[in-house]
């Protein structure tokens, strides 16, 4: 892994995100963006766990 892919990855994570705008690498709005990025992926992930359960309720 190279320090460009290691700086990539640094954008997914809240940290990450803080230190480059802090460093001015990124913008409070883009930042912002990815916040909300960040949200919609785990409201997505709780509403198929949600499905799974009921499904196996119905299952039962």
């Amino acid at each position: 892994m190279t320090d460009e892919d290691s700086d990539e990855s640094s954008i997914y994570d809240e940290d990450g995100r803080e230190e480059m705008v802090d460093d001015d690498e990124m913008s409070s709005g883009e930042e912002g963006f990815m916040r909300g990025y960040d949200e919609a992926e785990e409201h997505e992930k709780h509403k198929e766990k949600k499905e799974e359960e009921d499904e196996e309720e119905k299952e039962d």
